[in-house]
């Protein structure tokens, strides 16, 4: 009996380098003020000097540099759906991931 697993990945070249032939590809993103808050409360547990700017400022940085180097740069393929998850709770980007799986594959 054989077994059809399906195996999820996720960073910011899977989609275009890693696995671009993958049956579905999701291009999640946040506004950075959401991303830079979402960071910064992870953050400032284990780094209570850190401030919100920094997370941000990093943040921005990040996305700079990732979305124009020469090799693998930060994109959205055209197959990928498009999840921004600004407006949604953890539960919520959840679900709708799921929701698209089932829609693609039943």
């Amino acid at each position: 009996m054989g077994l059809n697993k399906k195996i999820v990945v996720e960073g910011r070249d899977i989609t275009t380098v890693v696995f671009p032939n993958a049956e579905i590809k999701v291009f999640m993103t946040a506004s950075l003020d959401v991303r830079a808050r979402r960071r910064y409360e992870e953050m400032k547990i284990s780094n209570p000097d850190i401030t919100l700017d920094q997370v941000s400022d990093n943040l921005k940085d990040r996305d700079e540099k990732d979305s124009s180097r020469e090799d693998s740069p930060l994109l959205k393929v055209d197959d990928a759906y498009y999840v921004d998850t600004s407006s949604l709770k953890l539960d919520d980007q959840i679900e709708k991931i799921k929701t698209l799986v089932y829609e693609k594959f039943g």
